[in-house]
């Protein structure tokens, strides 16, 4: 009977030990959110719905930048091509002013 008193007070003692201390549970708790805390992050999340509807957004606005983008080029290639005409007419019309000077002359 002793003996099994003297185990049992042995696994009582390694219990004890596995055992978090008063100040162990303190730390833990202050750690932990309130139950007020929880709420405010829960009213701060974003529903699947919401989520799905800002990924959406987003994707709608990179092929609207992507048509943004592909416009641009071809504006800009446009430009190339009437700044090439607009010094081609300039050249032209210098041409005829010369060419009229010399057949009045």
């Amino acid at each position: 009977m002793e003996e099994k008193l003297d185990q049992l007070l042995l696994e009582l003692r390694d219990m004890k030990q596995n055992m978090a201390s008063k100040d162990e549970l303190l730390d833990i708790k202050q750690a932990m959110a309130t139950k007020e805390e929880l709420l405010d992050m829960k009213q701060m999340m974003v529903t699947k719905e919401e989520f799905h509807e800002v990924t959406e957004n987003i994707a709608l606005i990179l092929e609207r930048l992507d048509a943004i983008s592909k416009q641009l080029t071809v504006n800009t290639e446009q430009q190339v091509k009437i700044n090439d005409l607009s010094e081609k007419v300039l050249e032209h019309d210098l041409d005829i002013k010369v060419l009229k000077k010399m057949l009045t002359t």
